[in-house]
């Protein structure tokens, strides 16, 4: 009876340990954590060893690769194509997803969602942002930052930082040309004059399709 119960008792001690074996650990990029936006706003930092990127929505957020900054006050507007007014990116902030690998912002307005991802690669001293809309027409995204801001800087900052504040106003100002100006126009061509991007509107679903159909019952009883 006693090799039994040593055999059983083994059995029960290694039982949890081989199942945690057998599960595979969780990444990274699955612990994440969500919050709405508030009136006040939320801080959002994304860190990493050569570089972070952080701020609050209002005004904006800042980029630096230590020990320099980058950029200040970065925000966003969009519209859809075809609208004349744009929507401003720091008041349709809705939610921040959060987690240890970077953040994602989410804007809504009516007929657009919008996600920003930031992200800060660990070793490297760079930063990238990027957006994936959803809607059914395309989508211009604006971006905005501080240009005039660094001027003073420029001017008098002696040896260290006029060379860099120079890089830093030509390289915003030809992003902004090339945004406004460059993408719009190869737009154009691509999809509207070669037709190479075709864009279709996205099929209704069967409760869609009933609900429109029991709204036309509906006016046509009302009339």
């Amino acid at each position: 009876m006693r090799p039994m119960r040593r055999a059983l008792l083994t059995v029960g001690l290694l039982a949890p340990l081989c199942r945690g074996l057998a599960q595979s650990p969780a990444s990274l990029a699955d612990l994440r954590w969500s919050a709405a936006e508030t009136s006040a706003g939320r801080f959002v930092i994304v860190p990493g060893k050569r570089s972070f990127v952080g701020g609050y929505n209002t005004p904006g957020l800042e980029i630096w690769t230590y020990p320099l900054q980058l950029v200040r006050h970065y925000w966003v507007s969009f519209r859809l194509e075809g609208d004349t007014s744009d929507v401003d990116g720091r008041v349709a902030l809705r939610t921040i997803e959060q987690t240890p690998t970077g953040a994602t912002r989410v804007y809504t307005a009516p007929g657009i969602a919008l996600r920003e991802r930031v992200f800060t690669p660990v070793d490297l001293p760079a930063a990238t942002i990027s957006y994936a809309a959803e809607s059914s027409r395309p989508v211009l995204i604006t971006v905005g930052a501080t240009v005039l801001a660094l001027f003073p800087l420029a001017m008098h900052g002696g040896p260290l930082w006029q060379p860099l504040c120079y890089a830093q106003i030509g390289g915003l100002t030809v992003a902004t040309f090339i945004t406004l100006l460059m993408v719009p126009v190869l737009y154009s061509i691509c999809v509207l004059d070669l037709k190479i991007l075709t864009w279709e509107a996205k099929p209704k679903s069967a409760s869609e399709s009933s609900e429109a159909a029991l709204g036309q019952v509906q006016s046509t009883h009302a009339g």
